[in-house]
């Protein structure tokens, strides 16, 4: 016969340690920035797409290119991408072979996009700051 006491000892203590909190807390930080950029992504899939057929052709993409770098030019003079590598990384984004991106495949170009523009924005950022009297 075990006491009450014993099994309590033998119980499994599920407290999770400081180390699996912080780690639970970084882990839904995480969560929670890739669904709002999911929703981020999304909304701008739905503005590109102009005809709304569920896709996105090359013509959309590169409009909406240079409506984002009018927008990031108001926070430094960053040349968009020129049409030709739009149209490489528009063709490597396309998975399916069919000249326009569903939502899957615009997320992966809008990724490779945004990389790009960030590094831009926070290189200029950083020698103004530097170079500044």
């Amino acid at each position: 016969k075990v006491s009450s006491s014993s099994k309590s000892l033998q119980q499994e203590d599920t407290t999770p340690d400081l180390e699996d909190v912080d780690l639970s807390a970084a882990a839904t930080r995480r969560h929670i920035a890739i669904v709002s950029s999911e929703r981020i992504v999304n909304k701008i899939f739905d503005e590109a797409d102009t005809n709304r057929d569920g896709s996105v052709s090359f013509r959309e993409v590169y409009e909406l290119v240079l409506k984002i770098y009018i927008t990031i030019n108001q926070q430094a003079p960053i040349p968009p991408p020129s049409k030709q590598r739009v149209l490489q990384l528009f063709l490597n984004a396309d998975t399916t072979h069919n000249n326009k991106l569903n939502r899957e495949e615009f997320k992966g170009l809008a990724n490779i996009l945004a990389r790009r523009a960030i590094s831009r924005v926070i290189a200029h950022k950083l020698v103004t700051l530097v170079g500044a009297p």
